[in-house]
């Protein structure tokens, strides 16, 4: 599975909340996943916003 956001800019960025809340919404639509699973700890680690591609 891939998710992939274009950006506008080049300098474009995501904040690293929405990125974490994106992916669990995702998760949970795609796998039909409890958002609560353990299988979303790993989105804790995600430390940084996200550079865009543009």
């Amino acid at each position: 599975m891939m998710l992939m956001i274009i950006g506008e800019k080049h300098h474009d960025k995501l904040p690293q909340t929405l990125v974490q809340q994106l992916i669990r919404d995702l998760y949970s639509e795609v796998y039909n996943c409890n958002p609560d699973d353990s299988i979303f700890n790993w989105i804790a680690d995600i430390k940084h916003d996200i550079n865009l591609v543009s």
